[in-house]
């Protein structure tokens, strides 16, 4: 058992090495960490754990494009508020509603369509 942690720790340490599965199959061996089982499965114990990191960089990756786009979606709930009570507030001081939409439309960068959907 105390093989596997050590060419876990060994994966670990050249991680941020392009070839870091290759180089601590290869460091195992020369250790004499599994020996026996990294020479007749060294490629297969490779694909295995490139695929793993994959999957790994896959999940990271989802979870940050997530992440990112419910801040995206935030910002958007945010701005519409802002868009709404700005509205409010202009229409309140009987502001022209050319003089409004000219206002959001330059404010929040929208076209004269999306500016008008405020009014």
């Amino acid at each position: 058992m105390g093989g596997k942690v050590e060419f876990i720790d060994a994966v670990r340490a050249h991680s941020s090495e392009e070839s870091a599965i290759k180089k601590a199959i290869r460091e195992c061996i020369d250790r004499g960490i599994l020996v026996d089982y990294l020479k007749r499965k060294g490629s297969e114990v490779e694909n295995m754990l490139i695929a793993e990191y994959s999957y790994e960089e896959d999940i990271q990756v989802k979870q940050q494009e997530a992440k990112q786009q419910g801040m995206e979606e935030a910002t958007e709930k945010v701005t519409e508020e802002e868009i709404k009570k700005m509205v409010l507030v202009l229409k309140e001081l009987n502001v022209p509603q050319q003089t409004i939409l000219l206002k959001i439309q330059n404010q929040y960068d929208l076209s004269s369509e999306v500016a008008e959907r405020y009014l």
